[in-house]
């Protein structure tokens, strides 16, 4: 089994969501950690594990970032992780598709990913790089992120929010 690290730098996690039904917010958490451990080239068999640090979370409004790490949506203070740990991957027709659960708060349900495996580039320093694109689509109101305001007739925000995964990983070390 062969273990492979987040190459941080050069790999995004970004989520998208809309407001009052006609327009997105995009967000960014910059600070996380993932690892994948595989035996097979073409990484059938990969296990993932993904730990987000919800502090580095950024939409580019602060006011609204303080928001969203406020103890109404993902309370920081209580729960400052948000983890996903596969439980199977498989290739379908040309897809990877990762199942796994994902915990949000204390809450942990279950999700998809599906995307590609872009393939192994070496980098300019001579490293091997493996890259993963991955889209999800999740009910926030699954994990009680239900934030609803009293003096609005329109959804202010949708429950539908996609998720993006751009990864980069190299072989680790140890």
């Amino acid at each position: 089994m062969t273990k492979y690290v987040i190459d941080q730098t050069h790999s995004d996690i970004s989520f998208s969501v809309k407001h009052m039904v006609i327009s997105s917010v995009k967000g960014w958490f910059n600070n996380y950690e993932a690892t994948l451990n595989a035996q097979k080239e073409d990484f059938s068999d990969a296990n993932f594990k993904c730990t987000i640090d919800v502090n580095s979370l950024y939409t580019g409004n602060t006011e609204r970032d303080m928001h969203l790490k406020s103890s109404s949506l993902f309370n920081v203070d209580t729960f400052p992780q948000i983890v996903f740990q596969s439980k199977d991957s498989s290739i379908v027709d040309d897809d990877f598709i990762v199942s796994g659960t994902l915990k949000i708060r204390d809450h942990i349900r279950d999700v998809v990913l599906k995307g590609k495996y872009t393939g192994m580039i070496i980098d300019t320093c001579g490293q091997e790089k493996y890259c993963f694109i991955f889209k999800s689509e999740v009910k926030r109101y699954s994990w009680f992120l239900d934030f609803i305001t009293t003096n609005s007739k329109t959804v202010l925000i949708d429950n539908n929010v996609e998720l993006n995964l751009e990864l980069q990983f190299f072989k680790s070390e140890e």
